[in-house]
């Protein structure tokens, strides 16, 4: 076994180091015990400089505050050269922010008191200004000058995954927050838009009045729209997905898009012609490619272009390391590029928070929230690049499938949506149950009401005639309306179901993407989307066992 430097040279004589005698003077000498000392030595040496000059961790030596010997590592940490080194240039406090000198004297106290420090952290100042964290220890060759070795471990990297652990758990937090939120207005917003639809529906207004009850609609429908919003951020929403191609999907938009940018603008298209369809809501899409226009539209006050670029993507090991919310597999991507001002690099790191300083004006900072929750609640990712004076780039990747596209559905109910069959409405929210009752039996249908699941189980034990459809909320106090809907198949077996809600439970999978055959109701809904689902639903053929 090798000796350490420190253990071989205290079993030599310490008169013959500190007079610097030359080895080879005393390798003759009679001696077989300080021969072999200094072959240990020597080896340590050797394993010691393989050490100091490798890249693992900065090591340097510093004499009354100037940096005399350092190591490679040392000096890229904190960005100076061998030159500054040599020429006696690196002075302690000149490479240490202000704030980190009591830390440093309270080191220095203890190296003279103890011999060396504990590991603590500070920060090193770079020439171009920019901070590195490091984490160092120090311990004394010499007390008179005061002469220390001292280990530096850059702490950029682990500092750096702190700050985004950090920011996964605000998120989660917000995240929390916003689906809360957005369940509870989208009751309150559900109340609202369908009772000021009846209003203008009855004619009974005056024309004042009428005006009055509209803008109200437009309201409770534009915070509905917000709603929505949170609940994508939150990745709470509820996707309706199907086959896609992003092409089409590109080239329906346009028109939207040149309207949006306005004059000034260029919007240009890079398609791959032979692009892998995806599996995707196609409102959402929708939603976050205006969301992206919007947001080059600000960036570029004084005009530019606007760029869509599609392509199919294999994503390997490499890929996956340097975007980590992706995994091995095809994707297809859509690159959104704008050639306006950019976003600096603090804005950039957050630039998925709601309302992050740097986003684009109005609601996009939202809306980049939510565009960032319905990629992955797709599984897919978006990366942002935004190189100094380049512009910005967003890139969205989605999981390529192998189905082929389908046509969206059929407009469902024609203007006949009278009916006259029984309808089981389930909702634990007054308000909401009382208006959708209200709708409902104003079209004919016969409708029995409900506040929980035990409470709809029992009425529909004691209803003699046939239940047509269960209307029932996702959530529900002491039961989903999955599991009332499943128990009461069990003795109704041909009645149907439309579940309503603005988040979900178990009624859907993991990613909050609906079953295929599943239908929903999103809350906040109007008249003419419930009564025509209704009527669909109704009409349609009974589903295969």
């Amino acid at each position: 076994m090798y000796l350490a430097p420190e253990a071989a040279a205290s079993r030599l004589n310490s008169h013959f180091f500190e007079q610097g005698a030359p080895v080879s003077e005393r390798q003759n000498e009679p001696g077989g015990e300080e021969e072999r000392l200094v072959e240990e030595l020597s080896v340590s040496q050797h394993w010691m400089r393989r050490l100091v000059d490798s890249d693992i961790i900065g090591m340097m030596v510093s004499q009354e505050g100037t940096i005399v010997e350092a190591n490679d590592a040392f000096l890229k940490i904190v960005g100076r050269s061998r030159d500054e080194l040599i020429a006696g240039r690196l002075r302690w406090r000149e490479m240490t922010p202000p704030e980190w000198t009591e830390a440093d004297e309270h080191a220095r106290t203890e190296i003279l008191r103890h011999g060396g420090c504990p590991p603590f952290e500070k920060e090193y100042l770079r020439p171009d200004g920019t901070r590195v964290p490091v984490l160092l220890g120090a311990a004394s060759l010499t007390r008179t000058p005061l002469r220390s070795v001292c280990f530096v471990l850059d702490l950029t990297e682990r500092k750096a995954l702190e700050s985004r652990a950090r920011q996964a758990q605000r998120i989660e937090s917000v995240v929390q927050l916003a689906g809360g939120i957005a369940h509870d207005f989208n009751n309150l917003l559900t109340t609202i838009i369908g009772s000021s639809e009846i209003l203008l529906d009855e004619g009974a207004l005056g024309e004042e009045q009428r005006e009055d009850v509209e803008q109200i609609r437009k309201a409770a429908s534009r915070a509905a729209q917000l709603t929505h919003q949170l609940l994508a951020f939150s990745q709470r929403q509820v996707l309706q997905p199907r086959v896609l191609d992003l092409n089409v999907v590109i080239g329906d938009l346009r028109s939207i898009v040149r309207r949006l940018l306005g004059t000034g603008l260029e919007l240009v298209t890079h398609l791959e012609p032979a692009l892998e369809p995806v599996l995707a809501d196609l409102g959402q899409l929708e939603q976050i490619l205006v969301d992206l226009v919007l947001r080059a539209r600000d960036a570029m006050p004084a005009g530019g272009r606007l760029a869509f670029t599609t392509a199919n993507v294999r994503v390997d090991e490499a890929m996956v390391r340097r975007l980590p919310g992706l995994r091995p597999g095809r994707y297809v991507s859509l690159a959104v590029r704008d050639d306006g001002t950019g976003i600096d690099r603090s804005a950039l790191d957050r630039i998925f928070e709601p309302f992050a300083p740097g986003t684009a004006q109005g609601d996009q900072g939202l809306g980049l929230a939510s565009l960032y929750g319905v990629v992955k609640q797709s599984g897919g990712h978006v990366d942002v690049a935004s190189p100094r004076g380049q512009g910005t780039t967003f890139t969205i990747y989605l999981p390529a499938v192998d189905r082929p596209v389908r046509e969206a559905d059929a407009a469902a109910a024609s203007d006949e949506n009278q009916g006259h069959q029984t309808i089981l409405l389930v909702e634990d929210e007054d308000q909401v149950r009382k208006l959708a009752r209200r709708i409902l039996e104003r079209y004919g249908y016969t409708v029995v009401t409900a506040s929980d699941g035990a409470t709809a189980i029992a009425l529909a034990n004691r209803h003699a005639g046939t239940i047509h459809l269960l209307l029932v909320d996702m959530m529900l106090p002491g039961a989903s309306g999955r599991e009332l809907a499943a128990e009461l198949a069990i003795h109704r077996p041909a009645i149907k179901v439309i579940y309503l809600s603005g988040t979900t439970d178990d009624a859907i999978d993991r990613h909050r993407v609906l079953a295929p055959g599943t239908e929903f109701l999103r809350k906040p809904f109007t008249l003419d989307q419930l009564v025509g689902t209704v009527r669909k639903v109704l009409d349609a053929p009974p589903a295969r066992s």
